[in-house]
């Protein structure tokens, strides 16, 4: 058994695409889910956004403009009593920072 922690050991052996595709593939999983998680993962995405590759930039948001657009359809009908594509009103604010984080960096190019 090695000295060495988990952590490093394991960053060891993941390439940097499997480190996105985690990235990508947790972001899918926490939209529309309303938990602390879902807003941490939005968060740490926005503050992320600009070292992130454009692959990977271009993938999460596309899949998080299709959730915008279904999530403002939902809030105009009454699918907002059972389910909202973004989650509630705290975990949209929270995707809107990711949002912002695009925006700005198109701002900036």
């Amino acid at each position: 058994m090695s000295d060495t922690p988990i952590y490093p050991r394991l960053a060891e052996q993941l390439s940097l695409d499997d480190w996105h595709d985690m990235l990508i593939f947790s972001t899918r999983y926490c939209l529309g889910r309303r938990t602390i998680a879902a807003a941490y993962r939005a968060q740490r995405l926005a503050k992320l956004w600009p070292i992130l590759p454009s692959a990977t930039k271009r993938i999460i948001r596309r899949d998080l403009e299709r959730e915008f657009e279904r999530d403002d359809i939902a809030r105009q009908g009454d699918q907002q009593l059972y389910h909202l594509p973004l989650g509630m009103d705290c975990d949209r604010a929270a995707w809107e920072q990711v949002r912002q984080a695009w925006i700005r960096e198109e701002s900036l190019a």
